[in-house]
């Protein structure tokens, strides 16, 4: 699915049922799931309405790429959009962070302090990740500049962890988690500061987090750029196995790389 029709349907659904967004894992609504308020409405009796952003860094009024998105759990109506930089067929924003605090009839950019170590912004975010408990605390993982974190519901960023390729954050036991080019990234104070605990590498580095924590049991999962699957256990990460993979897809930009 079109990750801007994916975030539209999300937040417009979200706002439809005055629900509260999930953790900081940003998990569907309620209403949005099988079974929830609408799942019993004739599609013809839900509707769909542009809520924005609009006219971002690229001057079209369109938002372009919508890479990620964030909703603080105590009020459904902020909302935190991370723009990216598209392949050739999304509208190149590269816009960094916006907010709203209405729902989405206006939008602020966000981006004080979110800047490279040349003073420009970090303009592609990857990733967001907000603290249910501290909704005014958000991490942001940028595609060329690291991670970077606001304790003020993004009117200034600090760079916690520079350089690098972020790709996703997860909340797993006590400690955060983050992928990294320099390898998968552990943060055990609320993503103030962060250490490697897993290295990574040009032929390997982490690229995706699949994680469930339920009554009945634990599982952490990490996905590699050359198609190994690492499993976190007791305090360390295990290579699983490779997933299988044809080199000539046909598909332009086909890789190993997990997703």
């Amino acid at each position: 699915m079109n990750i801007r029709l994916l975030f539209a349907s999300f937040v417009t659904i979200a706002m439809l049922a005055g629900c509260r967004g999930g953790a900081g894992s940003n998990a569907i609504p309620p209403a949005a799931q099988p079974g929830g308020a609408f799942g019993s409405l004739p599609a013809k009796s839900v509707t769909f309405a542009p809520i924005g952003p609009t006219h971002m860094s690229d001057g079209y009024p369109t938002s372009g790429k919508v890479n990620a998105f964030a909703v603080d759990p105590a009020n459904s109506k902020v909302i935190y959009a991370a723009s990216g930089r598209g392949t050739g067929l999304e509208t190149y924003s590269s816009a960094g962070i916006l907010g709203t605090t209405d729902g989405g009839t206006t939008w602020k950019t966000l981006t004080n302090g979110l800047v490279d170590s040349s003073g420009n912004i970090a303009s592609a975010v990857n990733t967001l990740w907000l603290d249910p408990a501290k909704p005014k605390v958000l991490l942001a993982g940028t595609e060329y500049d690291g991670i970077f974190r606001t304790a003020d519901g993004g009117a200034s960023w600090t760079n916690v962890y520079s350089g690098g390729h972020a790709t996703q954050f997860v909340s797993f036991g006590n400690a955060l988690y983050a992928t990294d080019d320099a390898g998968i990234l552990t943060s055990t104070d609320d993503g103030k500061t962060w250490t490697v605990q897993l290295a990574g590498s040009a032929k390997q580095h982490p690229t995706a987090f699949g994680a469930v924590s339920t009554a009945s049991g634990h599982a952490f999962y990490a996905g590699m750029s050359n198609g190994y699957i690492y499993a976190f256990a007791s305090g360390k990460w295990t290579k699983l196995s490779r997933l299988p993979f044809t080199k000539q897809t046909g598909t332009d930009g086909s890789s190993r790389l997990v997703h």
